[in-house]
């Protein structure tokens, strides 16, 4: 398995994590923490995370820009992911 393939599956199942987020914000009502803002941005940094990495798979791992930027847009939503977990438990307690 190669590193575009471990982004494309890793980045799906954290883009899935962010969308329950914000289906559970919108659902419980809770919309107005920025939890949900937060959230948005991680799913777009997935998206954008997947998108790269398939473009690099379909240049045949020619271009190294498709890596770097799949791995930075992966560790952004990461981050940005955790940031609104923990901004909801934050404010749900």
């Amino acid at each position: 398995m190669n590193r575009h393939d471990q982004i494309i599956a890793a980045a799906s199942s954290l883009l899935g994590v962010s969308l329950i987020i914000i289906t559970g914000l919108q659902v419980a009502h809770r919309t107005e923490t920025i939890a949900d803002e937060i959230a948005w941005v991680a799913a777009v940094c997935f998206c954008a995370s997947i998108m790269a990495a398939t473009l690099g798979l379909r240049s045949g791992g020619a271009s190294r820009r498709y890596e770097v930027f799949a791995d930075n847009a992966f560790l952004l939503g990461t981050a940005t992911v955790f940031a609104a977990v923990l901004i909801f438990a934050v404010r749900s307690a």
